[in-house]
């Protein structure tokens, strides 16, 4: 690591610049991330965190300070440990890399609020990157059930968002979904659909209709409505959405695996059970060839197609992916994840019925 120190100084007086051999770790690391490799992201990550804070030592000794965007760096790469951390189930962690970037993200707002000279760009994009950390601690919160102060800070965000950007500027849309979604698990539907509606509104009218974010929403308006029993409305997007995703997606993508998966929910709630199982099958499929056998969607996929069969009395189909889902969960998350325990629960379950039949 002294040496990646090192030669990065002299990278930089060739040419090259600290902020690119940063992007190069969060950017490898991002990758990590998006292939549930978690091990190898979190390393990349610490690495550039170790890095930047050698810079700050190497900047002590020689009587420097280093300046704002040092220190935005660190809070960005808290930020995005904060998200893994959280999609890992390692909430405790998540919420102390989140807080921390919190931390240095007010000092920075603080210094350049006090001073005249400062950047007024360079103020809003603090500001903007201060809500989007918010945003993914309101997440954060709603994940662990503390739904009051995950709507506290998702509304404090929303504020300063608008304040900013104004009412209908599509970068507000984030924070309206995740809010939507907070009320959804709260049974806040008319709440929630009004959230959605609006910021799908903005997305067809910023990015497109066929746009990947857009689609998203939808695929959440859509699963609102599943929720309420309106599954003609609901049927309808996840088609719509569905088709879309055909059109602009590769064959095998997790996105499109996750739309097709929810239509097969659809259909299952409805008891159309010939037209769900091949949408289960076709989306267990594309998570194994593009994630491995071993990837948590795959593990994911596996339960669900499980609890289908257990709904229906196909017990012996059942228990062998019930048996796998929970392998998969723990083996990726080896220190576990409430995934586990819920996967668990559902085999359990399920060995349940099995024995009261016997």
């Amino acid at each position: 690591m002294f040496e990646h120190f090192f030669s990065l100084e002299n990278e930089k007086k060739s040419g090259s610049t600290v902020d690119d051999f940063f992007l190069a770790y969060i950017t490898l690391a991002g990758i990590y991330q998006f292939q549930g490799k978690y091990d190898e992201a979190e390393a990349q990550y610490n690495s550039a965190l170790t890095i930047l804070k050698m810079i700050e030592i190497n900047a002590k000794i020689e009587g420097r300070t280093v300046d704002g965007d040092h220190y935005k760096n660190v809070s960005k790469i808290l930020n995005n440990l904060g998200w893994m951390y959280s999609t890992q189930g390692r909430y405790i962690e998540s919420e102390d890399r989140y807080l921390h970037s919190l931390s240095i993200q007010q000092a920075l707002l603080r210094k350049s609020d006090d001073d005249p000279l400062a950047d007024r760009n360079e103020i809003f994009n603090l500001y903007i990157f201060y809500t989007t950390t918010c945003s993914n601690v309101g997440w954060l919160y709603t994940e662990q059930g503390r739904y009051k102060e995950a709507e506290s800070i998702y509304l404090d965000s929303l504020e300063i968002k608008e304040y900013l950007l104004g009412k209908d500027h599509p970068h507000i849309a984030p924070v309206l979904n995740n809010l939507a979604w907070l009320y959804y698990k709260l049974n806040r539907h008319e709440d929630a659909e009004a959230l959605y509606l609006r910021s799908l509104e903005m997305k067809e009218k910023t990015i497109g209709k066929d746009h990947h974010d857009t689609s998203s929403t939808r695929h959440n308006l859509a699963i609102l409505y599943q929720e309420q029993g309106r599954y003609k409305e609901a049927e309808s997007i996840f088609l719509c959405d569905l088709a879309i995703r055909e059109k602009t997606l590769i064959e095998d993508d997790m996105n499109l695996a996750r739309c097709i998966e929810s239509l097969a929910s659809l259909y299952a709630d409805q008891h159309r059970y010939s037209e769900a199982e091949p949408l289960y099958l076709r989306s267990l499929a594309i998570r194994e060839k593009v994630g491995g056998q071993d990837n948590l969607y795959v593990g994911q996929a596996l339960n669900n197609l499980a609890v289908f069969y257990g709904h229906q009395g196909r017990h012996n189909e059942a228990e062998p992916l019930h048996q796998r889902a929970v392998a998969i969960m723990k083996k990726n998350f080896p220190g576990g994840h409430p995934s586990i325990d819920l996967y668990q629960k559902n085999y359990d379950f399920l060995k349940q019925n099995m024995a009261e039949q016997k």
